[in-house]
């Protein structure tokens, strides 16, 4: 079920490994980097990894603030 929803085309083109190393990045627990879509145009966050709700298709990041932050994971472009 977890590679039926995290795996499609875009996945093939943006994370070289594929899911594997897509989840490995979302689950060290240190600062990490992320560019996604919002509203059809690029941004950036850097923050922890708080949630990962497979069911919403979204995650939820504490950013360097602590303040909560979620983004969908159809939006993410890049993890580092």
């Amino acid at each position: 079920m977890l590679k039926s929803i995290l795996y499609n085309d875009s996945c093939k083109k943006h994370f070289k490994g594929g899911v594997t190393l897509f989840l490995k990045k979302l689950s060290v627990n240190k600062l990490i980097s992320i560019d996604y879509y919002s509203n059809g145009s690029l941004k950036t966050i850097k923050g922890r990894v708080y949630k990962l709700d497979l069911i919403k298709q979204s995650l939820l990041l504490k950013d360097e603030t602590h303040q909560p932050f979620t983004i969908q994971l159809s939006g993410i472009r890049q993890i580092y």
